[in-house]
């Protein structure tokens, strides 16, 4: 799937905003470098579905690793509530 590179560039800003490290975000970023724990992935998840006017199950992510991880799964997801 082709990233759809305005919808990654808000992601990076939502999660810039989410977080207190001050870092730079390449879609190869990992959770664990932004120090993102499981509290800060559901203020995460509450954010993009605020955003982007969709439904995410928390299990949906369980197996996201990385900022582009995030970028794939969000895109999935705002195809199906299209």
């Amino acid at each position: 799937m082709k990233l759809n590179n305005k919808m990654a560039d808000k992601i990076v800003d939502i999660i810039k905003s989410n977080i207190e490290k001050e870092t730079d975000i390449t879609m190869e970023t990992t959770l664990d470098e932004l120090e993102i724990d499981s509290f800060g992935t559901l203020i995460l998840i509450n954010a993009f579905e605020q955003e982007f006017d969709i439904s995410i199950k928390d299990e949906e992510f369980e197996e996201i690793r990385n900022v582009k991880d995030i970028v794939t799964k969000l895109q999935r997801l705002d195809k199906k509530n299209v």
